[in-house]
């Protein structure tokens, strides 16, 4: 969604007739507002979408702005730009929020991993203790009479 902003800031600055340059600016904006309905699919936090709102209306009064006022260029450009700024910082730091509590649970899971390992070799140990200190499965019935035999 930057590079449609700044295409669509250089296309204003750009010596090109109008009907060039509204071919040029309707075709990026379709293609913000495809990737936007991409993105605007995926899990967001309150956070995200409030300034995900704040992008969007920005770039509805650039689009307006723009394509009615003879294509000259606009302050609504910056503040896109700044809002996208904005975005990409809090994803940053939900990314790193979500790595922390990734790292916790993997600690967690390997620590419960190496006990349940832990028991399990104290319960073999224990069986293999009762294995060769108990009595055999077969009696051995001694004779009290020697000529039994």
């Amino acid at each position: 969604m930057t590079s449609n902003i700044y295409q669509i800031r250089e296309i204003l600055n750009a010596d090109l007739n109008n009907t060039s340059k509204s071919n040029a600016i309707k075709k990026i904006i379709e293609n913000f507002n495809y990737t936007y309905n991409a993105y605007s699919k995926t899990k967001l936090t309150k956070l995200e979408k409030a300034t995900t709102v704040e992008l969007t209306n920005y770039f509805k009064k650039m689009e307006q702005k723009v394509l009615s006022q003879n294509f000259q260029p606009t302050d609504y450009t910056e503040k896109a730009l700044l809002s996208l700024t904005k975005l990409s910082n809090i994803q940053l730091d939900e990314s790193k929020s979500i790595m922390k509590k990734v790292e916790s649970q993997y600690a967690t899971i390997k620590s419960s991993s190496q006990f349940a390992f832990a028991i399990i070799i104290i319960i073999l140990f224990v069986l293999q203790i009762m294995v060769f200190s108990g009595e055999s499965i077969l009696p051995i019935i001694k004779t009290k009479d020697p000529r039994l035999n």
